[in-house]
């Protein structure tokens, strides 16, 4: 028989974790194949990182490690990451690894990855960057646009929630625009915040 990976178990619950806190777990996998089995890729979300111990290549019977490292994300609540694993098991040549996390926020953006569509220079956007708090003490202090995008206003809506409106700042060009706004709060465990902010800035009507 030709190569087999087989893994002891493909979930794994890591309990509670701090918004960009390291987490970590190591899969127990094994070559149940008659051949050697051969890793080819490990493939991740961008916020996570595998590495395969003790190589790339399990002699037949051999055990291993799939090792997976990620940075907790900032969204609250339960989220899960992947590793997908590529070898040469003919009958399996991908195997997907899966952590879950319960993340524990005092103040959240409701969309980690905020896309506000398409906006002029000098003109607030369509839609604002919403913050919810798991601790009315942990409000946000202060907001800015870390490249000068955006000017940046905090406003209240509720004992639990506020947003950040955004407005294009004047001069800015055309096209397609990223930043990352960062939130001050005053939480001692989450004292600043960064949120993506993408978007496109259209033209001027007639120009």
């Amino acid at each position: 028989p030709g190569p087999r990976l087989t893994a002891a178990r493909t979930e794994a619950d890591l309990g509670r974790a701090a918004p960009g806190a390291t987490v970590r777990h190591a899969f127990a996998v094994r070559n149940d194949g008659g051949r050697p089995l051969r890793l080819s890729a490990l493939r991740t979300a961008c916020d996570c990182r595998a590495s395969a111990a003790p190589g790339t290549t399990l002699a037949p019977g051999e055990a291993g490690e799939i090792e997976l490292d990620c940075t907790a994300p900032a969204a609250a609540g339960r989220q899960r990451r992947t590793v997908t694993v590529y070898s040469n098991d003919a009958a399996r040549p991908a195997l997907t690894l899966a952590v879950a996390m319960e993340i524990e926020a005092e103040v959240a953006p409701l969309q980690p990855r905020f896309y506000f569509g398409r906006a002029r220079s000098g003109e607030r956007t369509a839609r604002d960057l919403r913050l919810r708090l798991g601790r009315a003490e942990a409000a946000p202090r202060r907001a800015t646009s870390r490249d000068g995008r955006f000017e940046t206003r905090l406003e209240r809506r509720g004992d639990q929630e506020w947003r950040v409106a955004l407005t294009v700042a004047p001069g800015t060009p055309p096209g397609r625009v990223e930043d990352v706004i960062v939130i001050e709060t005053a939480s001692a465990r989450q004292p600043r915040l960064e949120v993506p902010v993408l978007g496109r800035v259209v033209a001027e009507e007639g120009r």
